[in-house]
């Protein structure tokens, strides 16, 4: 029984971005929507709030991706730009369900939070803090944390939550949203 659940724990590791991502430092955030062209395909990339890339090079104030597109250095976040929140008065609860992993977080007044990451292997609780970038918030679980999709949220202008990475659609009225409107 120790075994599975151990097991579990670090395939959840591994699901959350923990093992698999630890050591990209060059982690950053979209915080404004852009669309380039890919100098390895020439194909147009669109990349929208709250989406994660890593950062190849820097040049003056552009900077190149991984996905092969220089980019405004001004519609990006590192995790240096994200301030500690000591206080939170947004939503309190959010929670992602899919057919194979269940994710539930709960902040508190002063910014604390609590996610259960559930799936077929077994659950695992971890403890952060929300950091902040305009719209942008950041779960920091831990001192050396990197900038991870499942670990960004948005706050839509009617003040819900929305994480790009674990839904498929992150506008404020999903209902009414078309990808010509965005």
């Amino acid at each position: 029984m120790f075994a599975g659940i151990l097991i579990a724990i670090v395939t959840m590791a591994c699901s959350y971005g923990f093992a698999a991502e630890q050591t990209w430092t060059n982690r950053a955030v979209v915080v404004e929507r852009y669309t380039g062209t890919s100098t390895y395909s020439n194909g147009v990339i669109t990349f929208e709030p709250g989406i994660t890339v890593t950062i190849e090079k820097e040049n003056g104030g552009n900077v190149f991706v991984v996905d092969g597109v220089w980019v405004p250095k001004r519609i990006l976040a590192t995790r240096d730009m994200f301030k500690r929140l000591d206080k939170w008065e947004g939503q309190r609860d959010v929670a992602f369900e899919s057919v194979d992993l269940d994710v539930k977080y709960v902040i508190d007044s002063v910014g604390r939070v609590k996610f259960v990451i559930s799936d077929r292997n077994g659950v695992g609780a971890f403890n952060g803090h929300l950091y902040k970038y305009k719209n942008v918030l950041w779960i920091k679980a831990r001192k050396d944390d990197v900038i991870l999709g499942q670990n960004i949220f948005l706050i839509l202008p009617n003040g819900k939550l929305c994480s790009p990475d674990l839904t498929a659609d992150c506008s404020p009225n999903p209902a009414v949203h078309t990808d010509a409107a965005r």
